[in-house]
């Protein structure tokens, strides 16, 4: 697995999940969708 792009594919996972790191508020609306996971 040394030969991965883990970084790419976090970018892919997040994209296709709708969470768009690259707009505002990235860090706002990730948590939103994990804190219900977490019973935060």
């Amino acid at each position: 697995m040394a030969g991965v792009a883990y970084d790419k594919y976090l970018w892919w996972f997040l994209a296709e999940h709708c969470l768009e790191p690259m707009k505002d508020a990235f860090a706002d609306r990730a948590w939103q969708r994990v804190r219900p996971f977490i019973g935060d």
